[in-house]
Formats: structure tokens, sequence, C-alpha cells
């Protein structure tokens, strides 16, 4: 049913004036709700046209940016001063959206770094008010042992938080290479996705000590503010995940205070899970827990007329 797809690019401006990019992809046929997501570190947008089909065919429209230092968006590659940057640009991207019509009902859709500015999204924006529920894909709430080789120890404590607030007052710009941390042979078995990924050139696998020191601030917050979380969450995590912490995330799901929250865990896949083998099936899962979540509100908002 690709046919039913219209692809729109365009440009819109973010925080800081930084001249980022949107796409949309728009369900030729009318949809019933549209999706508005961002991507996972060193990714972008066009690496979610596989899944933007799914959802075209399942009666939806879809929309996602690049962040700030990804893809084709503005921004220094790998690195952000302030995290709260990245959540005003899904604002600036959702305001732009509106203004070209894109219709709701609104769903958010975030993976894996995506994951953790999608709830800090709704945790702090005056916009989350306008969407009804969150998918998250092995969403950022801490690191695998084996991702970020460079730096991955030293974020995953106290005192390696306290070591980069003083390394980044001191080399504030300075650069990691994390193409062993990121290596395509960690985040799917499908050899066809690994060597799609290794000709992209808009993947750039770096990290700034300023993107640590704020990916480590903003994931103490998403815990601290979890009850600020209203709307269903459906988080869907890969079991065997080098990259993330899928203990993170677990203990993430088990703090949510949300009414229609689902965990689903993916034992022997690897971090990117609408890449791998078998990601039809979890496709599938998502748009079941979505209809699932749908209905229950529909019955809610029934039972109380």
């Amino acid at each position: 049913m690709s046919e039913n797809i219209q692809r729109d690019q365009f440009r819109f401006v973010g925080p800081k004036s930084w001249d980022l990019n949107g796409r949309i992809w728009w369900n030729k046929s009318g949809a019933r709700g549209s999706f508005v997501g961002s991507h996972g570190y060193s990714e972008h947008s066009g690496c979610y046209d596989h899944f933007a089909k799914f959802w075209i065919d399942k009666g939806f429209h879809m929309a996602m940016l690049d962040l700030p230092g990804h893809g084709l968006s503005g921004g220094r590659r790998g690195n952000i001063d302030d995290f709260d940057d990245y959540v005003r640009s899904v604002e600036s991207f959702f305001r732009k959206l509106k203004e070209l019509n894109f219709p709701g009902p609104y769903y958010l859709f975030a993976h894996s770094l995506g994951g953790l500015v999608g709830v800090r999204f709704l945790q702090t924006s005056e916009l989350a008010r306008e969407f009804e529920l969150c998918i998250l894909s092995s969403p950022l709430f801490g690191l695998a042992d084996q991702a970020f080789h460079h730096v991955g120890t030293l974020v995953q404590s106290d005192w390696g938080l306290r070591i980069l607030e003083i390394a980044t007052s001191l080399v504030p710009n300075m650069n990691f290479s994390n193409d062993g941390g990121m290596s395509e042979s960690l985040l799917t078995h499908d050899d066809s996705m690994i060597r799609k990924r290794m000709q992209d050139t808009l993947i750039q696998p770096v990290v700034t000590v300023n993107w640590a020191r704020e990916f480590l601030k903003a994931r103490r917050l998403a815990f601290e503010d979890i009850k600020e979380i209203q709307i269903p969450v459906g988080i869907f995590q890969s079991g065997d995940d080098r990259i993330v912490s899928a203990y993170q995330t677990e203990k993430f799901f088990e703090a949510l205070q949300c009414s229609g929250k689902k965990f689903t865990l993916y034992p022997s896949l690897f971090h990117e899970i609408l890449n791998e083998v078998g990601r039809e099936q979890v496709m599938e899962d998502m748009y079941q827990w979505v209809e699932g979540a749908l209905s229950a509100s529909v019955r809610s908002v029934r039972g109380s007329t």
C-alpha cells in the first residue's frame, strides 16, 4: 500500500535559531491520527521510512524531525549544550507541523536518545497535553556496559558525573569518537540493515563531554519528574541491548504511575528493534497496544458521560 504515501521534507527554525529538518509521511487516503517522532543518537528521520510505511498502512500519518546535531539539521555533531534544547526543538517541530495542517489526534513515538527527549517533553512542555499516548522504543535511561566505550564506565555513576562536570568546564568541546560503541553489529542482526547504516553518510557517531553531562542530568530529572507523565506509555525494549540499559528502562517503567502502561521485552533482539530480524512482529505489537490504549480511552470517555 506504499502508493498511499506522500513524503514531504521541510525546514523550520528551532531554538538558538538552528535551521532544523523535518519529514512528514502523509496517508493520502486520510488518517485517524498522527504520530510525531524523534530518532536515536547519531540517527536521523530518514532512517524511519519503513516504520512510517507501516503506520501509513494502519491508517495514520507520521512526522519526524532531525534533532539538533543530527541528520540534515544544524548544530554541532554529537553535542548539546543543554538537553532542554532537544525538547525545545520538538516543540518547534510540533508548532511547525500544526502550521502545515498536520492533523490530530497526536501520538508520540521516540527511540533511544529520542525516548529520553520524548519523556522530558511530556514532563516539561505545555504542548504535551495535546498528545494522547506515547510509544518508547529502547529508550535511553542508562547505558549498557558495551556502549560508549570511551566514556561508558564514566557516565554510569555519581562520581562519574562529578568528573564529567569538571571536565566540561575544562574541555567542554572535546569530541570522543564512538564508532566502536555504536558498531552496526551491536545494533541489529539484520545484515541488510547493517549495510544500509554503514552507507549512510548522515550517521556520524561522535559524542562530546557536554553531551554526556547533559544526558546524565536529563536521565536523573526523568526519574525525579516521573509523576508528570499522565498519558498511557508503551515501552518496547531490546532484551540483548548492547547500547542502553534494559534494567534502567524496566526500572523507569515500574515507577510510571500512568494508566494503560505496557512493557514488552524482546530477549534475543539487539538495540535497534525496528531494524532487527523480526521487526514486523515488534511493529505489530506496537500497533496492537495502540489500538488497545485508544479503545480503553474511548470506553473511559463514554463511561464518564
